[in-house]
């Protein structure tokens, strides 16, 4: 099954669809889950699609001053998805804001070491664009309307908004945190605000 976000189809895992019938307040779409069970299930369901964007495997691994040098002067707080899928596993995201965050500090890592005509920082900014998709508010109830039965115990204090709200015009979740503002790091404010252009917010 699949549903359409801006033009673009996007597969529904089989294990999310519900019965044909079925909708997010029909009595057969609720299920009596335990806390935070839904919210796992849609992080969970998040990260395949951007580890599934991550065809180079560029974000899925630890990054060291091994591996890039001087990494650790410029990124405070590294981050990449096994980090965020062991966080998944022992069930430390407890709000989606908790898993957008950590999802913002990939993007932020990498645009902040590597040079505008670098291969990884288009590549961090292609991430980034898809992320201002995926985790927009809108598209966030596009999949809960899609799959009730998985989802309705979803609390809005966990997702950060009431899906059952109107949306705003814009229909865009804010993600805007900033690049990383301790006076350690080696770039200006200024540096990253040029490399910010079009930040998720």
């Amino acid at each position: 099954k699949k549903y359409k976000k801006g033009g673009t189809e996007m597969e529904i895992p089989a294990e999310l669809q519900l019965p044909e019938g079925s909708n997010r307040n029909s009595r057969s779409a609720r299920g009596k889950k335990k806390q935070g069970e839904a919210l796992h299930s849609l992080l969970t369901h998040l990260l395949s699609l951007f580890q599934e964007q991550d065809s180079n495997d560029w974000f899925s691994v630890p990054i060291n001053d091994k591996i890039a040098p001087d990494y650790s002067k410029i990124v405070k707080e590294p981050m990449d998805f096994t980090a965020m899928e062991n966080k998944l596993d022992t069930k430390v995201y407890g709000t989606l804001d908790q898993f957008k965050y950590d999802f913002n500090l990939i993007v932020d890592n990498c645009l902040a070491y590597h040079k505008k005509d670098t291969c990884y920082h288009k590549a961090g900014k292609k991430l980034h664009h898809y992320g201002r998709q995926i985790l927009s508010k809108r598209n966030i109830r596009d999949i809960l309307d899609e799959t009730p039965g998985v989802f309705y115990d979803l609390k809005p204090f966990e997702l950060g908004f009431d899906p059952l709200d109107d949306l705003d015009e814009e229909g865009e979740e804010d993600l805007n945190r900033s690049f990383h503002e301790d006076s350690s790091n080696t770039q200006s404010p200024s540096t990253y605000a040029a490399m910010t252009e079009g930040s998720i917010e």
